[in-house]
């Protein structure tokens, strides 16, 4: 059973790398702002994943949550290898020459050893507990529009990277492996865009040693079969591409790079709801970090393909609180839930959520959003606040001479 899920998991794993190919051929035929191909696979697969969610939401809203549509959907996706220039793109990234062979063996080395020590059933402890029993319920009605007064009310909250989950257990309901495929996914996403940036800014070598530093934090190395911690990689990937491509942006004077900023900007809140905070936070640093910001904003509401491609992840976010608002009456539920008298909530049950899952907005708050500008989990934020000031205040200046002051080639 466990060896026809990983070919499950292939499987969709093959649907997400298609359909980023045809995301990234769609608005970038001229492959602008290519950096190198672990970024680019990387990216893809953010992109493809934005897509294919995106289509388990719509049939989450239709009432088709089954197993069927749910992998009619995903293999609908192979289709796009019909297509010449995602299939090109495919076939260029490996034909491509690699330069420096005994650095990728040492990253596939140790991809190899965290997918061994990971290979196993999700434990359903912490938020995955809630993610689980969403997906379940998602399943059992067959929509994700549904609730009452006797449902936990985080089956409500965004669990973007926890949709997949979905796909395994509309086929093995009693089984968790899947969904751990799923977490070890999107980690290994995040080392995708770790080595090919790090070893793009300074060598692949380099790009290694901050492979392993995020590889054996304990939030991302140990599973859950070893402690009941698993961080939503998927939120690193998404605040790590969000960070460089502003500034890639930036130095490069780049409307692809601010143009996938931007998309992955808008799945934050299809994450989790105190996303709001940072989504605002990254935005507006990202803005000011610009040159020709008007310039660039124009470039993307132009042209039609990168238009169509922002308008889908803001439309893909936005189903979140949609399938919410036709299921409570408020988009946000529980938050606001007391404006609106859904379930009786009264303004001091919406306080106790919000102090647990939302806000207030704080100091030290600030403080760890502005610390997602770096994608390294568990380390204190007050060690790199001043490093994060420095990264954006020396982005005001001649991009050749910040990265020389940064170390950056």
């Amino acid at each position: 059973m466990n060896y026809l899920q990983i070919l499950l998991f292939f499987v969709y794993a093959g649907s997400i790398f298609v359909s980023g190919f045809w995301v990234y051929a769609f608005i970038n035929k001229k492959q602008e702002g290519y950096i190198n191909r672990g970024i680019l696979i990387g990216e893809n697969l953010l992109l493809g994943s934005v897509f294919v969610i995106g289509q388990m939401m719509v049939l989450s809203l239709l009432k088709l949550y089954s197993a069927p549509f749910l992998w009619t959907a995903v293999l609908l996706n192979y289709f796009f290898l019909f297509s010449k220039n995602p299939r090109e793109s495919i076939v260029n990234l490996f034909s491509e020459k690699f330069n420096d062979k005994a650095a990728l063996m040492i990253f596939i080395g140790l991809l190899a050893v965290f997918l061994f020590r990971n290979m196993y059933f999700l434990v359903d402890v912490d938020s995955h507990s809630t993610y689980l029993f969403a997906q379940k319920l998602w399943l059992e009605n067959k929509t994700s529009i549904f609730g009452t007064v006797a449902h936990d009310v985080r089956i409500f909250v965004p669990h973007f990277n926890a949709v997949p989950y979905a796909l395994g257990l509309s086929l093995f309901p009693k089984d968790t492996f899947f969904a751990q495929l799923i977490v070890v996914s999107w980690s290994v996403i995040v080392f995708l865009l770790v080595y090919g940036y790090v070893g793009y800014r300074l060598n692949k070598y380099c790009g290694l040693a901050a492979v392993m530093l995020v590889m054996f934090n304990d939030h991302i190395f140990y599973s859950g079969v070893n402690k009941y911690v698993i961080i939503n990689s998927a939120l690193i990937a998404f605040l790590f591409s969000i960070a460089y491509n502003f500034y890639e942006s930036r130095a490069a004077n780049n409307s692809y790079r601010f143009l996938l900023a931007i998309v992955f900007l808008g799945q934050l809140m299809a994450n989790k709801y105190q996303m709001l905070y940072v989504a605002v936070f990254m935005l507006i640093a990202g803005f000011l970090v610009q040159k020709n910001l008007i310039e660039k904003i124009y470039s993307v509401l132009k042209d039609h393909k990168k238009f169509i491609v922002v308008t889908f992840s803001i439309v893909f976010m936005l189903l979140w609180y949609l399938k919410n608002y036709l299921a409570t009456g408020v988009a946000t539920f529980p938050v606001f839930a007391d404006k609106f008298a859904v379930f009786n909530w009264t303004p001091e049950m919406v306080k106790v959520f919000n102090k647990a899952f939302v806000g207030p907005l704080s100091f030290m708050k600030l403080i760890k959003f502005i610390s997602y500008l770096f994608v390294w989990p568990g380390i204190k934020a007050a060690k790199i606040v001043l490093v994060t000031i420095i990264f954006f205040l020396l982005s005001f200046n001649d991009p050749t001479t910040a990265s020389k002051r940064l170390w950056l080639r």
